[in-house]
């Protein structure tokens, strides 16, 4: 009889893809060992009876932002405790050097550095970094970053010609930074560029500056002061910005054969011109919402809470997102999570930060409006915030499935629980929630990472400094 350090018994088992079986779970030194119909315990197993719930392969986050405007470590502490709270089992940091995270400047792999020796003995979850190249000279330092583990970068289309060195941030830079992830993945496979996708002209002649970095200063030219400001701030940050935004990444993407992930669509415009074009050019795309725009409309009383870059759209938008969803158009929902104080909310729209936290929610919401409500299956499910965000970051076959072999990562759901969303429940530092008061079906019971129960029926066991950094390609680093 093999002797397991854990058995899942009497689950649903949820496979990407395929389907849910009812099946038992064998965990040895951190891996699934075992998955069949019965698995023999002795008296030496530990046994975890799930009680005919669904177990679904741990959630992964794609779409972080720990340490924005907090210092680093304790955020990383309060938001990965929000994070296994809510299910997620692996989290992917997306951090850019000055201004706001740790206001570094000089080399990113200075920043890694850094950021691994800050990481240490602070998260409860598995963790990779997505950084976010800014000048002429961290173009010559993606080979090695690659290296160390980093297999994605981001660009911010929003702030082209923000002054981050001498260098233009332009479309150029841009240009420059798909030609060398291109060059890195002739011998480095899943190597990505992701995107955020804003034109910062069109914000402009709209009513405010283009970067989002500063506090906009209101022109009250052509904005109606009386409406809801998530109203106001997507008027003035419109889907058109978006789709422009989209279009020249798609083409810049075909013209250089650089793998793109668009992350955080938000429109239906934006939606329509990715079909459009992904119908005339080969190209190796994929696409991300979050759960705040799949959630939350210009209509919500969330006020400046709801605050955040691409902005919250209509209700119209949020129904195709949903439709976008089903059809096999997005590929991923993520967070976006960003702890933002109370503190830099307390002003009108203009001036409030950007930003706010969410990630406890993705999975709960995921569940209570897309299996609940729109009836998707849970396999598709799954396939959203598991097995596509770490198939294509480059986690998997670490992470995003359960399969023999692969870290023992599972998020074990009561689909009949049903709670309203408060700030006190979601185990964040941060001190409100733009979904407060949302009526939410299915939460996780359990969060087991590497075969430990980190979370279970609603304590966290604060094993800070359990969460180990992923390098990634895992593909590439781990056999």
């Amino acid at each position: 009889m093999t002797e397991y350090d854990l058995i899942l018994k009497n689950g649903k088992v949820v496979i990407p893809r395929i389907g849910v079986l009812d099946a038992e779970i064998g965990v040895k030194d951190g891996k699934i060992k075992a998955i069949a119909k019965e698995i023999s315990a002795s008296a030496f197993n530990k046994t975890l009876d799930v009680k005919g719930n669904v177990i679904l392969p741990g959630i992964v986050d794609a779409h972080s932002h720990f340490g924005i405007y907090r210092p680093f470590e304790e955020d990383v502490r309060s938001e990965s405790k929000a994070a296994v709270t809510g299910g997620i089992t692996t989290v992917l940091n997306i951090i850019r050097p000055r201004p706001y995270y740790l206001n570094h400047t000089g080399p990113l792999t200075d920043l890694l550095s850094k950021l691994l020796n800050l990481s240490k003995g602070n998260y409860l979850t598995d963790y990779g970094y997505a950084l976010a190249p800014v000048e002429a000279p961290h173009l010559n330092e993606l080979d090695e970053l690659v290296k160390n583990g980093v297999a994605t970068f981001k660009y911010f289309m929003h702030y082209r010609d923000y002054k981050f060195s001498d260098e233009p941030y332009d479309t150029g830079f841009l240009l420059k930074i798909m030609e060398k992830v291109a060059e890195i993945n002739k011998s480095t496979k899943g190597v990505r560029v992701s995107l955020h996708c804003e034109d910062p002209e069109i914000i402009r002649v709209k009513g405010r500056t283009g970067y989002g970095i500063v506090l906009e200063e209101k022109n009250s030219e052509g904005l109606r002061e009386d409406a809801n400001p998530l109203e106001l701030y997507h008027e003035a940050r419109p889907p058109l910005a978006e789709a422009i935004a989209v279009a020249r990444a798609i083409l810049m993407a075909k013209e250089t054969t650089c793998p793109i992930n668009i992350l955080h669509v938000t429109s239906k415009l934006a939606i329509e011109t990715i079909r459009n074009l992904i119908k005339s050019f080969e190209i190796d795309l994929t696409t991300e919402a979050t759960v705040h725009h799949l959630t939350l409309t210009t209509e919500s009383h969330a006020g400046v809470f709801g605050k955040v870059n691409p902005p919250i759209r209509k209700k119209e938008d949020v129904e195709d997102l949903w439709d976008a969803i089903m059809e096999g158009t997005i590929h991923v929902v993520a967070s976006d999570h960003a702890a933002t104080p109370i503190k830099l909310k307390q002003a009108d729209v203009w001036k409030a930060m950007f930003g706010f936290g969410g990630n406890t929610l993705l999975c709960p919401i995921m569940i209570s409006e897309g299996y609940h409500k729109r009836k998707i299956p849970l396999e598709k499910i799954a396939e959203l915030i598991s097995y596509n965000p770490a198939k294509i970051h480059g986690f998997y076959p670490r992470k995003g499935n359960i399969m023999l072999n692969s870290d023992a990562d599972f998020t074990v759901i009561d689909l009949k629980i049903t709670r309203k969303v408060t700030p006190e429940i979601l185990n964040s530092a941060q001190e409100y929630t733009p979904f407060e008061g949302l009526e939410v079906k299915g939460w996780p019971i359990f969060t087991i990472i590497r075969g430990e129960v980190i979370f279970e029926e609603g304590q966290v066991k604060e094993r800070y400094g359990y969460g180990e950094f992923i390098k990634r390609p895992a593909s590439y680093f781990y056999s």
